[in-house]
């Protein structure tokens, strides 16, 4: 059994989950970008600077309607919160405002809750789900403690990654509260399309390379799709079936069934090097966090 003490030590320099670890969380910031491809031609607007200040945010998330998009940032009292950007109105607005530090936010396809990944006082780190649009009386998802990221795989299904040694992907069903592990040391990218009842998460189980796998969402199949590009472990995936990955300030996209990464974009003109990496639902807008320096 891990200790608690160690799991909290993986929080403050993988996730940098908790209000002591405020000071290490480095500088990113989000940027917004047009997308559009026909075919093999891809045309990218300029990236747009949607958050601009000095500190952390990160975690971008696209509302299901694609009309805002979900964020996590630092704020004075010292703990993270979620906020909502309008591309259409430029602004942004905050949705908590609590004592605890929120992260990974997302929306649920029916758009009525909110669920966000919780350090609570203890120091766990667990699932919860807000009303949404109001963010008051959240509610605990029972059984998801020692949570680093997650992905809902349909109404009652949580894909989870959980804090160890190693890490480990595990499989939630909210109906019973029975966890099943289906992986070990993955990253913490697990991604779902639209209309496939399967879902892609980064493999870092080899010390030789990264891969993009899918799984079944019982977990009961699971296939090697692509290497990652070479130190990078986020994804996104289009609706045409594709994936994107950034590195080195450049944009790639995989086809699958193709033999390697094709460089579709040099965003270095515009900004320093990107990890995070998300879409809309329709795919013509994008979302990256960028960095200076060393790669969170």
């Amino acid at each position: 059994m891990i200790k608690p003490q160690s799991i909290f030590l993986y929080l403050l320099f993988s996730l940098f989950a908790s209000p002591a670890a405020q000071a290490q969380l480095p500088e990113t910031d989000i940027y917004l970008l047009d997308l559009k491809i026909t075919g093999d031609s891809v045309l990218t607007g300029k990236p747009e600077n949607i958050t601009h200040r000095k500190g952390y945010d990160n975690q971008p998330c696209f509302t299901p309607d694609g009309t805002a998009i979900l964020y996590i940032a630092d704020t004075d009292s010292g703990s993270t919160d979620i906020f909502s950007y309008s591309p259409e109105n430029r602004s942004a607005t905050r949705l908590t405002q609590t004592p605890e530090s929120e992260f990974s936010p997302s929306l649920s396809a029916d758009q009525d809750f909110l669920t966000v990944v919780r350090v609570d006082s203890d120091s766990g780190q667990r699932l919860y789900n807000y009303p949404f649009p109001g963010t008051d009386k959240p509610v605990l998802i029972k059984e998801s403690d020692s949570v680093g990221y997650y992905c809902q795989l349909d109404r009652n299904t949580y894909a989870l990654f959980i804090l160890g040694e190693p890490v480990t992907l595990q499989l939630l069903d909210t109906r019973t509260g029975i966890r099943i592990t289906v992986a070990e040391k993955i990253g913490r990218c697990i991604k779902t399309l639209p209309g496939k009842k399967e879902f892609y998460y980064s493999d870092k189980s080899s010390d030789s390379s990264w891969y993009i796998n899918s799984m079944t969402f019982d977990g009961t199949e699971k296939k090697r799709i692509v290497p990652t590009l070479p130190g990078s472990e986020d994804f996104c995936i289009l609706p045409d079936g594709s994936f994107l990955m950034g590195n080195k300030g450049r944009l790639y996209r995989y086809i699958p069934g193709t033999k390697q990464w094709k460089e579709i974009a040099d965003l270095s003109m515009y900004l320093s090097d990107f990890y995070r990496i998300v879409s809309d639902v329709t795919g013509r807008h994008l979302a990256l966090v960028v960095f200076s320096g060393d790669k969170p």
